[in-house]
């Protein structure tokens, strides 16, 4: 019994490290009348673009991801969401704003 144990627990973490990981996805927020946000996240790290009105900011940071909550940095500021599927939602902030990435 212990053994059949041992086993499906190897297998459910190599299913974890598969399906968990953003590294390589990229993630859009539409346009909405309040620009194009775009993540693209590496194995720690992700670079952001956002477009509007023909200007385009870049910028980069880290994350963390312990499903379904992933932490973004980008120097002291910290953005928390929730993935759910191919949908990348922020917590709402103060004033009640989020935004909604798709993944590509």
């Amino acid at each position: 019994m212990v053994v059949v144990l041992a086993f499906m627990s190897c297998s459910s973490n190599d299913d974890h490290d598969t399906t968990d990981s953003l590294n390589g996805s990229t993630w859009i927020s539409p346009d909405d009348g309040d620009g194009i946000r775009t993540l693209v996240f590496s194995s720690t790290s992700f670079q952001y673009k956002y477009e509007y009105e023909g200007d385009v900011n870049t910028g980069s940071g880290t994350y963390s991801y312990d499903p379904p909550t992933i932490m973004l940095k980008m120097g002291s500021e910290a953005i928390t969401a929730t993935i759910n599927g191919d949908k990348l939602t922020t917590n709402p902030t103060e004033d009640g704003d989020y935004i909604v990435y798709h993944k590509q």
